[in-house]
């Protein structure tokens, strides 16, 4: 596998075997590197031959008969940083198709990436360049960018990933981070319309104030004061629950061998293992900075936390200006009727869009 002494070097050639299994017809399905290697096939030897950019000399001669056979014997604030460790480690063992943990963490991200600078504003002195008049209509509703906030643009933009570089571990990794994001921001008192376009209805738990409107530090603030930063702890607790995640030996091989983007960052970048292993864990060392980070500041450098003080009470904090209750159903007969509403028209498209589009691209994707 490698030692301290003579660092893996990652290469395209390491992620070919399941591409020939699948030329050769074996569909049996997919499983790690580590379960599949055969001894002729070690790409993670200590030979330092193949370490400069080939395969190891005895991989060029073994024949795909001899393969066969041995196949035959066989991600709020900070939250959104944190879930992609947590899925990464827990859902591992539990799926049948490769998964990239880049992918995750960009799916964690995908909702806001684009469309959070006009929340909070851009200012320039006493100038304000963009800023929404409604953050929260603008952020979560429609009209309004809401729709990024829903499973069904999640699923979109999984398809395209797919068409576009015909990578299931990177599509199916972006559709987990967009869910999982999607579903955790429902827990603020805005939440998200989880069934766009087939209803408006917002769903949402209200634990936590939705504050945007009162800018980037009143923001901070009120979800360090509330549940929201118990939240984010949560999400922190369930990360370092599995160190093991964290690992130089969980790196190798279970994060590398899924995702060729790591062989294509060292051959583009000439980055060691070090260095990647360093990129990998440096959202997280982000995301747990940010919670302790704001929380300090939020509880003991804020020159208003006189008046804005602690507050876990159930959709705290009381003193902060809430965004007003909109596109949700005034009974509990028309919260169920739109839901079922969505949740036809979203398994009715889905399931459209795996028949007529989906697993033809899920087929000829590797």
């Amino acid at each position: 596998m490698g030692s301290p002494e003579h660092p893996l070097r990652f290469t395209r050639a390491s992620f070919g075997k399941d591409r020939l299994r699948r030329r050769r017809g074996d569909l049996g399905g997919w499983r790690s590197l580590r379960e599949d290697r055969h001894p002729e096939l070690d790409l993670w030897s200590g030979d330092r031959g193949w370490q400069r950019g080939g395969l190891h000399p005895s991989a060029r001669t073994l024949r795909p008969k001899a393969l066969r056979e041995r196949q035959d014997r066989r991600m709020s604030w900070a939250a959104h940083e944190l879930e992609s460790y947590f899925l990464q480690e827990h859902l591992k063992h539990r799926l049948k198709t490769k998964v990239s943990y880049l992918a995750i963490l960009l799916g964690c991200l995908l909702p806001d990436l684009f469309t959070k600078l006009p929340v909070y504003g851009l200012h320039i002195g006493n100038m304000t360049l963009i800023k929404a008049a409604e953050p929260w209509k603008y952020h979560r509703g429609w009209p309004g960018v809401g729709p990024t906030h829903s499973l069904l643009f999640i699923v979109v933009v999984a398809l395209l990933i797919l068409a576009w570089k015909k990578n299931r571990a990177w599509a199916f990794g972006l559709l987990l981070g967009g869910w999982a994001h999607v579903l955790t921001d429902c827990f603020d008192s805005v939440g998200t319309m989880l069934f766009f376009p087939f209803t408006t209805q917002h769903y949402s738990t209200g634990m936590w104030a939705y504050a945007s409107q009162a800018g980037r530090y009143g923001d901070a603030s009120a979800y360090y004061s509330s549940f929201g930063g118990v939240w984010d702890f949560l999400w922190l607790c369930l990360a370092l629950g599995g160190p093991k995640v964290f690992t130089r030996k969980f790196f190798r091989e279970e994060i590398v061998p899924n995702d060729s983007a790591w062989a294509w960052l060292q051959n583009r970048f000439r980055m060691s293992e070090t260095a990647m292993i360093a990129l990998y864990r440096a959202y997280f060392v982000y995301g747990g900075c940010r919670i302790f980070g704001w929380f300090i500041w939020a509880r003991l450098i804020n020159p208003e936390r006189g008046t804005q003080t602690l507050d876990w009470s159930w959709g705290g904090p009381n003193w902060v200006q809430k965004a007003p209750d909109f596109q949700t159903a005034d009974t509990w007969a028309g919260f169920f009727g739109q839901t079922a509403i969505g949740l036809a028209g979203l398994s009715v498209t889905m399931w459209l869009i795996w028949r007529l589009i989906g697993r033809r691209l899920w087929a000829r994707a590797h």
